[in-house]
């Protein structure tokens, strides 16, 4: 097995640091041979750069450049001394450096050369490999979808067969055991920015400077492990040492608050979130409103924990779960939860992260380096945020576009794959619109249990609330809260919270519970008076028609600046023509309270999706083509077109529909007309209060609840945690 080197220990770090100079004193005195023999072809040639002959170090960045004197450091520094290569490369051993960022393993292979000891060079053919002094040098090339194991295996065989040294360059995202199949060679981690490493590169730009003071003023060695080198750069063009370490800490503090969103060793990079071990916030078990999925995190991290204890073989443990749900619901606050699970490792990434990273080798190697650290973190959790954004390869010509993303996904599905040779990883992803992913992503042993997230009930409610308040209005109502704010996320809450804090806050008072709820009703009086009576009339109608036709229990009315809305408890039943034709009339309703009491009809239930009309439209168009209940009769055209699918559809079957569509407004109609005096009353106390909670409207549709109590579909309910009816400013 692979192991830190114990043969030959570290020198201290003054060793390290003349060693540095020494490299440093090379990479000069090479740049200047190459400067003269520059200048002497100039002179020979009288020509342009351009048609010169090639120069040793061309093609190279400048060996003096700040980039290349840091990472001299750095190598240096994880070396240690010449005198510990050279009775490394003496013995013939095998070197891996392990752990070089991906943006810098090129630079690393560029300038080994500098650090071989004199007399010992890179061999860059076979036949130099034959000659004495050989150093053959082994990393692995990049692929699409992941570093070439079988081709870096070939490589080192091939190195292997002559008697030579050689040194194995190992990026963050191949993990040492698996590069060296098991083989126990000495593992020399690369040593990233430090403040010792750090203060030495500021001292060779300011020579008075004196390393050790410049040590203490640094930013902390994490922070500045994980700088990008940009800020180096800038900083080493400062006015003076005392400016350079500024800019330093400026940077750092600016970002200490933030990982690194490219380090996978960062733990949930990306979305916030620190070590599991550390990070306060609400536990898993205690998050509300997530039902099923919190139950089966609970079991993964239940399952992850008996199999590292070696209570639970591995085949027995949960895959993977895909969380499905709307933005808001709770997706990313279940990421959260998990980071803070004691013993369990959270990494985290995304599409757009790892897209973020550049071209799509570049996209690729960032995928590679999150599953790659999810396996050495083991037991972990590796979640995926936003998984439908890697679409689908079915459907469509071969465009460069469909291209691209079948290399995407193709690089992702062996990644998936790959879990199970990571002994030790879930995966738990999340998405808003799974109809839209690849099947072959979707498929059991990837993904064994789908959970689809909804918004959180009046109870949860109430309970997402006195989280995000802790110990703020002790006395507050929250059931009635709670109620308030059905058809808000959880999200939606702790916005809410802060919204209330900040208004307390600028008027330099305590929090009340008057400010909590102004900020989840948002004031109804801010919409005109004309629309306002307008909204509560329509808003009044479905609750009245709804619960006449016996299809639900409406659990609120509300009216804000932009309009009103109803919610309600669907009542499950058989998907007949008659209910269809009640639901149908249900939908109208509000559009019947308008006529019955203003004389006309506005725009207000109609213009989006979600809209009133729309849903009314989408049950007679199903009527007609896919139900078989309608004029056609038992013929179908299978799944739903869009509704924009009436257009072309025959004369005869539109007029069809409008008449069942005319045939609802009716049923609405006659019976707000029986319930006249009833509609009028709530429309106008809807007006004056801006909302009615359930136990309100208990009490104000009795009458109607009582007569028609035959008529109801209950027991069985299905919860709507979406607005069923709208009613919007035009």
């Amino acid at each position: 097995m692979t192991k830190p080197d114990t043969g030959t220990a570290a020198p201290s770090r003054p060793a390290w640091r003349a060693y540095a100079a020494d490299i440093l004193n090379r990479a000069r005195e090479m740049e200047a041979r190459t400067d003269a023999e520059r200048a002497t072809l100039l002179e020979e040639h009288d020509a342009a750069d351009e048609v010169l002959p090639r120069l040793p170090g061309d093609a190279a960045v400048s060996f003096t450049s700040p980039r290349d004197q840091m990472m001299i450091l750095c190598l240096a520094a994880t070396i240690g001394s010449e005198d510990r290569l050279r009775a490394e490369l003496q013995q013939g051993a095998i070197i891996a450096v392990i752990g070089l960022p991906d943006d810098l393993l090129k630079d690393a292979r560029r300038l080994l050369p500098l650090l071989l000891p004199p007399g010992w060079r890179i061999a860059r053919s076979e036949h130099e490999r034959r000659r004495p002094g050989a150093v053959a040098v082994v990393e692995p090339a990049p692929t699409y979808a992941s570093y070439a194991q079988e081709g870096l295996t070939r490589t080192l065989e091939t190195a292997l067969t002559f008697d030579v040294p050689v040194v194995l360059l190992l990026p963050e995202g191949l993990a040492a055991a698996k590069a060296l199949e098991g083989a126990e060679v000495p593992l020399w981690p690369f040593r990233r920015m430090d403040r010792e490493i750090v203060a030495e590169r500021l001292a060779l730009s300011w020579p008075q400077a004196d390393p050790a003071a410049l040590r203490e003023q640094l930013p902390p060695d994490d922070q500045l492990a994980v700088m990008p080198m940009l800020p180096l750069m800038l900083s080493l063009r400062s006015k003076s040492v005392e400016e350079a370490v500024r800019v330093l800490r400026n940077t750092t503090g600016a970002s200490a608050a933030r990982p690194r969103q490219d380090d996978p060793n960062a733990g949930a990079a990306g979305m916030d979130l620190p070590e599991g071990r550390t990070q306060p916030g609400i536990r898993l078990a205690e998050l509300a409103g997530l039902g099923a999925a919190r139950d089966v995190t609970l079991g993964i991290v239940e399952d992850l924990r008996a199999w590292h204890a070696g209570e639970l073989p591995w085949d027995a443990v949960h895959r993977g779960m895909l969380v499905v749900g709307l933005p808001g619901c709770g997706k990313t606050e279940l990421a959260r939860a998990m980071a803070r699970e004691p013993g369990i490792h959270l990494e985290s990434a995304s599409y757009a992260q790892w897209q973020a990273r550049g071209h799509l080798g570049d996209m690729l190697k960032a995928m590679r380096a999150s599953f790659a650290a999810a396996a050495d973190q083991a037991p972990s959790i590796l979640f995926l945020d936003e998984l439908d954004a890697f679409g689908s390869r079915t459907g469509g010509g071969i465009t460069q576009h469909q291209s691209y993303d079948t290399k995407v996904i193709t690089a992702f599905l062996e990644q998936l794959d790959g879990i199970d040779d990571r002994v030790g990883v879930v995966i738990v992803a999340a998405c808003n619109h799974p109809g839209v992913i690849d099947p072959a992503v979707l498929r059991a042993g990837r993904f064994d249990q789908r959970v689809t997230l909804r918004l959180p009930d009046a109870e949860a409610l109430a309970i997402i609330l006195r989280q995000h308040l802790g110990s703020d209005l002790p006395e507050a109502d929250l059931a009635m809260l709670g109620q308030m704010a059905l058809g808000l996320s959880g999200a939606d809450c702790a916005a809410a919270v802060r919204a209330a804090r900040a208004a307390a806050r600028r008027q330099k008072r305590p929090l009340t519970a008057e400010d909590l709820r102004a900020a989840l009703a948002p004031d109804h009086l801010s919409l005109p008076a004309d629309m306002r009576r307008r909204a509560a009339i329509h808003e009044a109608g479905h609750a009245v028609v709804m619960t006449a036709l016996g299809l639900g229990r409406v659990k609120a009315l509300r009216l804000g600046p932009n309009g009103g809305e109803t919610r309600m408890r669907w009542f499950d039943s058989d998907s007949t023509r008659e209910l269809l034709q009640r639901r149908c009339a249900g939908h109208l309703a509000g559009r019947a309270a308008e006529i019955l009491l203003l004389g006309t009809a506005s725009g207000g239930a109609g213009g989006t999706e979600d809209s009133d009309l729309h849903q009314a439209t989408r049950l007679v168009m199903q009527c007609e083509i896919n139900l078989g209940l309608g004029s056609m009769g038992h013929l179908s055209v299978g799944a739903p077109p869009p509704t924009t699918a009436l257009l072309s559809l025959p004369p005869h079957l539109r007029q069809q529909m409008k008449r069942d569509l005319d045939k609802a407004l009716a049923l609405a109609l006659e019976i707000l007309r029986q319930y006249r005096t009833l509609l009028e009353s709530l429309a106008r106390d809807l007006e004056i209060r801006g909302f009615f909670l359930e136990a309100d409207l208990a009490v104000a549709l009795a009458p109607v609840i009582g007569k028609n109590r035959g008529n109801s579909l209950e027991p069985h309910q299905r919860d709507s945690r979406q607005p069923i009816s709208f009613w919007r400013k035009p």
